[in-house]
């Protein structure tokens, strides 16, 4: 997998709504899903790009409701494979924007991001850019979390024509 330092995601943020007692999102949890968060840019819009291909694991990150409808159906909106391997590109995203939710007793039920993702890229047929905005909405899975639901929104201008595509998933949706 390719990782461009210029789509590093950074933690911006932080909002949780409790059922119960006050709480928070301890830094070990916002890494874990940032980290995650990261593997999508990576994996979805970066490698396809650089190489040609999803990079590997992008279908593990989603659990079973919505990895389906990822991988086929909304696979155009939430990637980049279809734009295929570019002559360059660079890219920038906004803050992490972190939403929790918690129940009566403060365990963490929901993790939701939200942040924007900008690139311009020379295709072999000229200049193209993608805006995306993308809100993955994560549920606890084993020891770790796995995206449960997603919207993401994204407009590409390419040599061929503009498109503006809106795709949602599973409960956090």
């Amino acid at each position: 997998m390719v990782t461009s330092s210029q789509a590093a995601l950074k933690i911006g943020n932080v909002d949780v709504e409790s059922a119960g007692p006050n709480t928070s999102v301890d830094k070990n949890t916002q890494k874990a899903v940032l980290a995650l968060a990261q593997q999508y840019v990576d994996s979805a819009m970066i490698s396809p790009l650089s190489t040609g291909a999803l990079g590997s694991g992008y279908a593990n990150l989603f659990d079973d409701s919505v990895r389906l409808p990822a991988t086929t159906a909304d696979a155009n909106t939430l990637t980049d494979a279809g734009i295929g391997k570019t002559k360059g590109f660079d890219e920038k995203t906004t803050p992490v924007a972190l939403s929790a939710l918690a129940d009566q007793l403060g365990s963490l039920l929901y993790l939701a991001t939200n942040f924007n993702v900008n690139i311009n890229a020379t295709t072999p047929d000229g200049p193209a850019t993608i805006a995306r905005t993308v809100e993955l909405t994560f549920a606890p899975s084993g020891n770790g979390w796995k995206v449960t639901g997603y919207r993401v929104h994204a407009v590409r201008k390419l040599p061929s024509g503009t498109t503006s595509t809106t795709v949602n998933a599973g409960g956090g949706a």
